[in-house]
């Protein structure tokens, strides 16, 4: 593969990723939406529970930290969720 090639593949996922992904209505750090470095940082760093904490007073009951996944914040808000897993 040339490199390139790999540059239009990447663009192509982020850009799936920040506009026709299932989640990409929930509001996050950018980072969070393209890739998974994001979490597994915090992760790392052991403060990942003051992160959530600290995105959820800024975006809300919904905080998507990950591509594939979304934190929610309250009960009313998990039954509030709705889209297909697939």
């Amino acid at each position: 593969m040339t490199i390139e090639l790999i540059l239009e593949q990447l663009a192509t996922l982020f850009t799936y990723r920040l506009t026709l992904h299932p989640l990409a209505k929930y509001p996050g750090p950018l980072l969070a939406k393209l890739t998974s470095f994001y979490g597994v940082y915090h992760a790392y760093l052991g403060d990942i529970h003051l992160d959530l904490q600290r995105l959820h007073e800024k975006h809300g009951d919904f905080v998507r930290y990950e591509p594939n996944a979304v934190s929610v914040a309250s009960v009313d808000g998990f039954h509030g969720l709705c889209f297909p897993l697939s």
